[in-house]
């Protein structure tokens, strides 16, 4: 085969495109390849996240519990360290200091524990990890829909110089080469 056989035919430009599209290919799998290693690293980090969860649960469970245990013990030391001021003044009776020191301790339990009842019991985590999913989903179907739009577009073109290629070796051919189509090949 000549030099300009092999234009003609139109293999160079085959070999061209075919490596265009081969390289498109290697990044669609690269990228689906690093939506996955995200996708399993999310999954990995919001089971480690609930997990802990139970932990920080047991946590604040023995925190609250040493604190009430705190309370109680200075509930008795104020009662009994205010025993002689009862006596001397009889403005609060001990069921009223009770019931302050109660909406105290109710109060602060509730500031306490609330903010972080709320996070460990809401579905943060399974909501982030499900829009991820979708988001990735996503992403590679309309990756997908842009890589078949952009191997048709290489087919158009890849067909459309090798008709153009055709169109000037021809002549070219006839003209340099005379003689060339009476000439047996001796591989034939």
């Amino acid at each position: 085969m000549t030099l300009v056989n092999i234009i003609k035919d139109g293999l160079f430009i085959d070999q061209l495109w075919n490596h265009s599209i081969q390289m498109i290919d290697d990044w669609d799998e690269g990228e689906y390849f690093r939506e996955e290693v995200l996708l399993q690293s999310s999954i990995k980090l919001a089971e480690s996240v609930k997990q802990n969860q139970t932990n920080v649960n047991e946590l604040i469970n023995k925190i609250t519990k040493e604190l009430f245990e705190w309370e109680e013990i200075s509930r008795d030391q104020l009662l009994t360290s205010s025993t002689g001021f009862h006596n001397l003044f009889l403005l609060n009776s001990f069921e009223e200091i009770n019931n302050q020191v109660d909406q105290i301790k109710n109060l602060s339990s509730e500031h306490l524990t609330s903010p972080l009842d709320n996070l460990l019991k809401g579905n943060y985590f399974e909501t982030t990890i499900n829009t991820l999913d979708k988001y990735i989903e996503h992403r590679r179907n309309e990756r997908n829909l842009y890589v078949k739009n952009i191997k048709e577009t290489f087919s158009i073109i890849q067909k459309n110089q090798i008709t153009f290629l055709n169109f000037l070796t021809n002549p070219i051919e006839s003209v340099f080469f005379p003689f060339n189509k009476y000439m047996v090949l001796s591989y034939e």
